[in-house]
């Protein structure tokens, strides 16, 4: 993938006595270490800008350059119409303040009247402009600044990250799972994402053409990563071809996540479970979602973009409203570094008991962020809580018990959470990832102006939805 281009500007006024060049120069230095570390492209602008016709210059070379974001820096103050050109970028935009470098005498450099200047332009004056803006203060070395800034890059390489991937919808939604139901249109729209839709029978046609092929080595690569087998070696063999299938489409369309409707046509074609597969291929970087769930999918693309990490797709299956936690459930589909030290055991399916396979297991003890992506209303749900060894209730297939539970930060009660989640409509399925990253999110949410939900206490009577 291409990476994130970020470009830094500095606007100049020669009238102001302080070394305007010097903080615009370390400013470069410092963000070019910064390039290697967070791993974006960098091109900076060495000569600070005086005249509106070097505004324009700077603006048009970096349109040029591909610039994905620009962070121009007051390096001192120069007046709002420096803004102007900026404002017709195809860039995000971001407007950086410098400390003052002497505490008495002449105003040095009037960095901060500057960026009032700058940040309060959109929306008072030029209206029209419809896109978000951050600000920054700080030295380049100043560890406010650099976490700030961090969490920018991250938030922007995960949105440039989903303009270049595509999702296939392999078959439907799971009957009756209406509430899965997705808008290809809307999530171009929003996330700039392609949905490609491929039927079923496709997946079918190529599990035939390498149903025959020896596969040994997979075979026993599968065993070894469970702690013990409890299903038929044609089972394995069968979850073998399907993982096989199943990459050649993802190979062929080029997609990085899938969304399949897992049953009942599968196992009724194929007399195979898709469940531990599915763990399998997120491991090889292929984010899968069960029963059709595009937009789980794409809530465990963001996950994983941000994080490195590789998520998992669980329904909310139990309320212990004792102990204040959840139970998040699924039938055994979730990568391997997600399990306990007692790892998982191969089995057939709980439901249908002839048909393999599932990784049957525990979660392991993690803090977790969780999102929920919503393309009909522009919202989401940023949620977490930490997952922690309650020895009952426990569930055939994989499941954990979460407490601490949080609204998008805030501490709630498990009230307050199946709350929030019900009354607003929430979709039974929610991606996990075993870090916190509620910052990151919430700014990946602002950029794309989507409106995380806030915590919606429980009452006793009928609520809205907000």
């Amino acid at each position: 993938m291409n990476k994130l281009k970020i470009a830094i500007a500095g606007t100049f006024r020669p009238i102001f006595q302080g070394d305007m060049k010097g903080v615009l120069d370390e400013s470069i230095r410092k963000l070019s270490m910064l390039s290697i570390e967070l791993d974006f492209d960098f091109i900076p602008i060495t000569k600070g800008m005086e005249t509106i016709e070097d505004a324009y210059s700077v603006k048009k070379q970096l349109d040029e350059e591909g610039a994905d974001f620009i962070l121009l820096q007051n390096s001192s103050f120069a007046d709002g119409s420096m803004l102007m050109p900026f404002l017709d970028s195809k860039a995000n935009l971001g407007i950086w303040a410098v400390p003052e470098p002497s505490d008495s005498g002449p105003l040095p450099l009037n960095s901060l009247c500057a960026t009032n200047l700058y940040m309060s332009i959109p929306g008072r004056y030029a209206k029209d402009y419809n896109k978000s803006i951050k600000w920054f203060f700080g030295s380049p070395s100043d560890p406010e600044f650099v976490l700030r800034f961090v969490i920018t890059v991250n938030a922007l390489k995960a949105i440039k990250s989903l303009s270049q991937t595509k999702i296939l919808m392999l078959g439907d939604i799971a009957p009756g799972f209406y509430n899965l139901t997705s808008d290809a249109v809307k999530i171009k729209e929003i996330f700039n994402v392609d949905i490609i839709k491929v039927e079923l029978d496709e997946l079918y046609d190529e599990y035939k053409s390498v149903e025959n092929i020896n596969r040994d080595n997979k075979i026993n690569e599968i065993i070894s990563q469970s702690s013990d087998v409890k299903t038929s070696k044609e089972a394995i063999n069968k979850s073998a071809i399907l993982e096989d299938a199943l990459q050649n489409l993802v190979s062929r369309y080029d997609v990085k996540a899938v969304g399949i409707q897992c049953w009942p046509d599968i196992p009724q074609k194929l007399g195979v479970m898709v469940c531990s597969t599915v763990g399998r291929l997120i491991e090889n970087g292929v984010m899968m979602a069960c029963e059709g769930d595009i937009m789980g999918s794409l809530s465990m693309l963001v996950l994983e973009y941000i994080s490195g990490n590789k998520p998992m797709l669980m329904d909310l299956s139990s309320w212990d409203k004792k102990n204040d936690s959840v139970y998040a459930w699924h039938c055994g589909n979730i990568p391997k570094s997600w399990y306990n030290e007692d790892g998982f055991v191969l089995e057939n399916h709980f439901n249908r008991k002839t048909i393999g396979m599932v990784r049957n297991g525990y979660l392991k003890d993690c803090k977790v962020t969780t999102l929920r992506l919503f393309e009909n209303d522009r919202t989401a749900l940023i949620a977490g809580g930490s997952f922690y060894q309650k020895d009952l209730p426990r569930y055939k297939g994989v499941g954990g018990w979460m407490k601490d539970l949080q609204i998008n930060g805030e501490s709630v009660s498990g009230y307050d959470f199946m709350n929030t989640i019900l009354v607003n409509k929430v979709q039974h399925h929610l991606a996990y990832i075993n870090t916190d990253i509620t910052d990151v999110l919430n700014e990946f949410c602002a950029w794309l102006n989507i409106k995380p939900l806030s915590n919606l206490s429980y009452k006793n009577y009928l609520q809205l939805p907000q």
